[in-house]
């Protein structure tokens, strides 16, 4: 390959990458199991056609009530510093961010080697214009532009309110204007609203709903998808065959797989792709600095003709309003490193 030539476009942090002191709001969502898989097939099947060594799987509920459905993890991140892990010689400075980001987890399996979770981010908001230049040529990132309010560290785990560009309305004239996304407010009766959000399951959903509020599993283990147990376990809103239960709790280092599409598009044909790759890298916990649950929660996130994330994911809502499964929280340091491309 052709030598990088540096300074052509915003300063890019070469990888791999060092995340520390990061704050991350993580909400685990319900969402139909044929509009995620959808999404999927469209950004990364390209990449694992028959002539690939390498599968993509959704997590899939196994009983009557589940099948239908999958998860998404909704994360609000702030980073209190975002470095290169190995520096060049110039001793490049570091970036902060704050983040929101709506990620699939996926099993992904090669001929060659055993299964692992990884998670595949289809949306992705930042308000630093120099990540997100990077993350998008680097990493395959699709990152954006946004606005952030989140709570002070230890001011309190709410409300978190996110802003993004978009066409509020269609046609010629329409302009892109700044309007509010995402609204995280605490709720009180949580198991009563949440039991009408899931058609035909309302005794999964008291038994959910009396867990106790103790962590009863080993949380830096499962990092960073929270209370595995209760989530895909039996009784829970998704359980999943122990096989792949234990995917998530056996996972070496504390790590999991990254899987991005990295795509640029052609000035010769608009239509087509000039270069695209399946990016892969790992994701690997360097320290837990603390984890807790966070108190019951309502999501209004917003639709609009430019982006109607609820509707491509298929986020199960009532009246636009989504509820989370046991939301958490987590303080920690990790590293992005072993980045591949597949070119396709």
């Amino acid at each position: 390959m052709a030598d990088f030539i540096e300074g052509y476009g915003d300063q890019q942090l070469p990888p791999p990458y060092t995340f520390q002191g990061v704050r991350v709001w993580s909400f685990p969502l319900l969402a139909r199991f044929d509009k995620v898989q959808s999404v999927v097939q469209k950004c990364l099947e390209p990449a694992t056609d028959s002539s690939s060594d390498v599968s993509i799987n959704l997590l899939q509920g196994r009983s009557r009530d589940s099948e239908a459905r999958t998860f998404v993890y909704m994360m609000v991140l702030d980073y209190r510093k975002m470095a290169c892990k190995n520096p060049p010689e110039c001793e490049m400075g570091s970036y902060t961010q704050k983040e929101l980001l709506f990620g699939i987890p996926v099993v992904q399996q090669t001929q060659d080697g055993p299964p692992n979770i990884a998670l595949f981010c289809p949306y992705i908001f930042v308000d630093n214009g120099g990540s997100m230049v990077c993350g998008n040529t680097v990493l395959g990132y699709p990152k954006q532009p946004a606005w952030f309010q989140v709570p002070p560290p230890g001011g309190g785990s709410y409300p978190i309110r996110i802003d993004v560009p978009v066409m509020a309305r269609q046609g010629p004239g329409a302009q892109q204007t700044w309007q509010r996304l995402v609204h995280v407010r605490a709720v009180n009766r949580f198991a009563e609203d949440l039991s009408k959000l899931v058609d035909n399951a309302a005794a999964v959903v008291e038994d959910v709903a009396e867990a106790v509020t103790d962590v009863d599993e080993d949380l830096e283990q499962t990092w960073p998808f929270g209370p595995i147990g209760r989530l895909l376990g039996e009784g829970g809103p998704l359980p999943v065959p122990p096989n792949l239960l234990a995917l998530f709790r056996e996972r070496p280092d504390i790590s999991y797989g990254i899987l991005q599409l990295k795509q640029i598009r052609s000035a010769e044909d608009p239509t087509k792709a000039c270069y695209r790759s399946l990016l892969s890298c790992t994701s690997k916990l360097e320290e837990l600095r603390s984890f807790g649950m966070l108190p019951d929660a309502v999501i209004e996130l917003a639709s609009y003709p430019s982006l109607d994330i609820a509707e491509a994911l298929g986020l199960l809502s009532e009246n636009g309003k989504i509820r989370p499964w046991f939301p958490y929280r987590m303080e920690c340091d990790f590293d992005f490193i072993d980045a591949r491309e597949r070119v396709f």
